[in-house]
């Protein structure tokens, strides 16, 4: 299944890959059914004073569920709600790597521009890889861009699953 294409603001439309990973969803609403539990069976007073679970479990429910990377040939995004990061892939200038996250991560890759832009890409975070890897990679190589070896490895293994998935088909 291809990405949604979304609007933006080039001439070329951005397409938008979601997330791929929900653990989070897990402790957030077991956070917010405790919470309406406690209401529910004790009743207002004794939710008032466990209303400080929310503002831990609502964020981390509003993290999974709204972060998108949307990318094009001319740059790549990440999102989470209203707040949005770019990198400019016509001066991209640096692709690293850095472990990031807790035992399940599979650390993080961070896409810098000339302009000083950075853009976070969760490894293993988001679907579509197949089709956004090839291209931060040829804007790497069209810009000189320096890719850290682990980051290139990452993304160079997406791109061999985009040309296996098309030979199989």
């Amino acid at each position: 299944m291809k990405a949604m294409p979304q609007s933006s603001p080039s001439s070329q439309p951005e397409l938008v890959a979601t997330p791929t990973q929900f653990g989070e969803l897990v402790p957030a609403g077991a956070g917010v059914l405790g919470w309406l539990y406690v209401l529910i069976a004790h009743g207002t007073v004794a939710a008032l004073e466990t209303v400080w679970i929310l503002p831990i479990v609502l964020p981390m429910a509003v993290w999974t569920l709204g972060m998108r990377l949307r990318y094009g040939p001319d740059r790549v995004s990440m999102s989470v709600g209203p707040w949005m990061r770019f990198v400019d892939l016509k001066a991209l200038d640096r692709v690293s790597w850095t472990m990031t996250g807790g035992w399940r991560s599979q650390g993080t890759v961070f896409l810098s521009d000339k302009a000083g832009h950075k853009v976070p890409i969760y490894v293993g975070r988001f679907n579509h890889s197949e089709e956004w890897a090839p291209l931060i990679l040829d804007a790497a190589a069209n810009c000189n861009a320096s890719v850290e070896k682990r980051a290139g490895s990452i993304l160079e293994r997406a791109r061999r699953g985009q040309s296996e998935r098309r030979s199989g088909s």
